[in-house]
């Protein structure tokens, strides 16, 4: 995480042309996507009308807040700053919105408009803030003092949880500050590439052992990284001028040192040629996961087939069985005798109790038969219970082998992520409750 605070500006309509749009063009080609904060619009079109109407209206704010409209007169609304990722990392747009709403807590801006932009044009994951200073309901204007040691802060905390250690740099500046020592971020590879080198020769050696190259820019000599990102190096390198950097480097031919955006536009076009080269892999592999995963879930079929037919013919058996060890069917006909029997007695047979004989005997036979009839669906729910036990446990157990399966599955297609997930719970675990 790389925290950079722009600046702060006049225009809002001038940071969304810039921001929401590609350089020097009305296009959106750069933009993966835009999210508001305390605003009642969905666009990015319509938020900055929002935030500048909201800017110019501090002083009725004030007045309805019942603030003092005192102070030096606000200038420059607009905030900006954007917060970047290693290139190796691939955030979510969750886990950025997450990241931007920490960040703007950290600041105290949290309840302030702000308009986020997320870029795919550098090589690194980043997104782009546009704060409006002047707060919704009360008119008063931020003053962001310390702005950049709150962001730095708020960084070296996000890596700290994030259990990554792409800044090594971050925390010893901050053991620095402690002791009140003065701190200058500088990228290690330049300013260890500067350190060694006695001339231009040498530095450019150094650096190109490291997957840097030293070109030229538009204005002056950069460096561009292993990533493609063109740097300016006497921005880390402490103590060093531009008139002292030249000198060292005059014994170079910089004539013949290739063109940055040359250089960039390569590099753009290898990440391409990779990129494809993984998602195609990765297609290639989702192909064979899925088929893992069929495979599995037939098996889990016939199974649970099995299972079930084994069940099914068991409590099949037990029901024939048990209706032949109670005599279900001879009960029942014996009954149905006795009705028959009922309605044939005549006037003479109720009078000599022949008819309240057989009722007495069919009324005993049914009592009977209701007991033995209890005594087999109680036999036979005991076995239906085992059934839906034994189906539930199988369920589970066949769960988890899908769950086990696609963990691995995962590992195979993302090593290296899941090597940082589970970086991550291990950090999380050892820092018990650790938060931002």
């Amino acid at each position: 995480m790389v925290p950079v605070i722009a600046g702060m500006g006049t225009s809002f309509k001038g940071a969304f042309l810039y921001y929401c749009h590609d350089k020097d063009a009305l296009t959106d080609a750069r933009v993966a996507w835009t999210e508001t904060l305390n605003l009642m619009a969905d666009t990015a079109e319509k938020a900055w009308r929002f935030m500048a109407y909201t800017a110019q209206s501090h002083d009725r704010l004030k007045q309805a807040a019942c603030v003092k409209n005192t102070g030096r007169k606000l200038e420059k609304p607009v905030f900006t700053y954007s917060l970047s990722w290693h290139p190796e990392q691939s955030p979510t747009r969750r886990e950025m919105m997450q990241a931007a709403k920490e960040s703007l807590k950290r600041l105290g801006l949290e309840e302030h408009q702000t308009l986020i932009a997320c870029h795919h044009d550098e090589p690194q994951p980043h997104i782009h803030m546009i704060v409006n200073r002047v707060h919704p309901l009360t008119g008063i204007a931020a003053k962001l003092s310390r702005s950049k040691r709150k962001l730095s802060d708020f960084a070296r905390l996000f890596q700290r949880r994030e259990g990554t250690d792409y800044c090594p740099a971050r925390e010893d500046n901050h053991r620095k500050r402690q002791r009140g020592q003065q701190t200058k971020h500088g990228d290690p590879v330049i300013v260890k590439a500067w350190e060694a080198s006695q001339n231009g020769r040498d530095f450019m050696t150094a650096l190109q052992t490291e997957g840097y190259q030293l070109a030229q820019g538009n204005k002056r000599l950069v460096v561009v990284d292993r990533y493609g990102k063109a740097i300016n190096p006497v921005r880390h390198l402490p103590d060093v001028k531009t008139k002292h950097f030249n000198a060292r480097l005059s014994d170079l031919d910089l004539t013949a040192l290739p063109d940055a955006a040359t250089l960039q536009a390569q590099h753009k076009q290898t990440e391409k040629q990779k990129r494809n080269a993984e998602k195609q892999q990765q297609e290639a592999l989702a192909e064979q996961h899925a088929i893992r995963l069929a495979d599995l879930q037939n098996q889990h079929l016939e199974e649970r087939a099995q299972l079930y037919t084994s069940h099914h013919t068991r409590i099949e058996k037990a029901k024939t069985e048990l209706a032949d060890y109670y005599g279900l069917a001879d009960q029942k006909a014996n009954i149905r005798s006795l009705n028959t029997k009922l309605k044939k007695v005549g006037f003479f047979g109720k009078l000599l109790g022949r008819h309240k004989k057989i009722c007495s005997e069919r009324d005993n036979l049914i009592l009977t038969l209701r007991d033995a009839q209890t005594r087999y669906h109680e036999a036979i729910s005991t076995l239906e219970h085992k059934r839906d036990r034994d189906l539930k446990i199988l369920t589970n157990r066949q769960k988890q082998a899908v769950k086990r399966l696609k963990n691995r599955l995962q590992e195979q297609a993302f090593p290296q992520q899941s090597k940082e997930q589970h970086r991550h719970r291990s950090y999380q675990q050892s820092s018990r409750g650790f938060q931002l």
